[in-house]
């Protein structure tokens, strides 16, 4: 802020003089006060006027993960294979489905036009029996072994389930004695867990209405809940860890009026122009872990928004940024996103 200028000459009017000091006093606390802040999304006023959103590349993609119906809900890294997990698989020949990162390179790189998943059959017996199932929400790997969350419904209020499986060549196994309850942390329909991670201490899953609850944590049966910061909207899917550090989805559709409320992270950072002309959020969010789940101090990755709102529930780290899926709304999408080269 320009401070004001204080013309003093000799013989001045000591009340115009004492009136103007005034002025500047309160001039310099303003200034004082507009830089202050304890770094947090929650304190911080917008530290630059909007950053900038990163373009999606779409990457075309046959075969029944194609139709809508299928329902993608999460993605994860085995090997060198991508895992595509439908929300149904019922629907899609009881499988999930990989893509290889080679194919996924030349997908990016334009050199195949049109990706084509191979099915990996899922032995998951009763599972998608149990009262109320709304079907698979997360997938995440330890070498061989699978860690998934299951949405159910069963009367009134939510449940949440994670469930542990084996992956080999040919299939992926779940177990159904390993089921183990996430109670959701809020009373809004049809929102469970929707993310989950692998840590040296097990496994962690995050509630998906991470921005309406007041004191949030990420879950795993036998530990203490861990806190965490409260992410504002949605957390539909999460990174592997590197480093202590994962990036998760934070998504905010302008339908969800139970989800509204303040955006402390665009608060601190801004809002690049597709954003700043709609109400609609689509973007990553890194965090890390320590004694609990804290912000680290890398800005959030903004996606170009489209003419719809796109329901982002999978994403994956991929060479210098990551590569995310959609749902149905508006339409099953596979993309790659490049992230800034800051964040990189």
């Amino acid at each position: 802020m320009r401070r004001p200028t204080v013309p003093v000459a000799i013989g001045a009017d000591t009340t115009y003089v004492r009136g103007m000091r005034y002025l500047l006093v309160l001039s310099l606390l303003f200034t004082v006060g507009c830089r202050t802040g304890d770094g947090s999304p929650d304190t911080d006023p917008v530290a630059n006027a909007g950053p900038a959103e990163v373009p999606v590349q779409r990457l075309a993609m046959d075969g029944p993960l194609a139709d809508a119906e299928s329902e993608i809900s999460g993605l994860a890294w085995y090997g060198a294979q991508l895992v595509l997990l439908p929300q149904y698989p019922s629907r899609v020949d009881n499988s999930v489905y990989t893509i290889s990162r080679s194919a996924l390179d030349a997908a990016i790189d334009g050199s195949t036009p049109t990706l084509s998943p191979k099915a990996v059959p899922l032995v998951a017996p009763g599972l998608d029996g149990i009262a109320g199932f709304q079907g698979y929400e997360a997938i995440a790997f330890d070498g061989d072994t699978a860690w998934v969350t299951i949405e159910c419904e069963p009367g009134k209020g939510m449940l949440g389930w994670l469930v542990k499986g084996t992956m080999s060549g040919s299939e992926l196994v779940l177990d159904p004695a390993t089921r183990q309850q996430l109670a959701p942390l809020g009373p809004i329909g049809n929102m469970a867990f929707e993310a989950v991670i692998v840590t040296p201490d097990g496994p962690l899953a995050f509630y998906e209405a991470n921005g309406v609850v007041s004191s949030p944590v990420a879950l795993s049966p036998g530990r203490d809940p861990v806190p965490m910061p409260r992410v504002p909207f949605r957390i539909t899917d999460a990174t592997d860890v590197q480093d202590g550090r994962f990036w998760v989805i934070n998504y905010f559709w302008p339908g969800d009026d139970k989800l509204a409320g303040a955006d402390p992270i665009a608060r601190k950072y801004g809002k690049g122009p597709t954003h700043a002309a709609s109400d609609t959020v689509e973007r990553l969010v890194e965090l890390q872990l320590g004694a609990g789940i804290a912000y680290t101090s890398t800005p959030p990755i903004q996606l170009e928004l489209g003419d719809k709102a796109r329901n982002w529930e999978g994403v994956v780290r991929h060479r210098d940024g990551f590569v995310l899926a959609t749902d149905k709304f508006p339409e099953t999408i596979l993309a790659y996103v490049k992230a800034p080269a800051a964040d990189q």
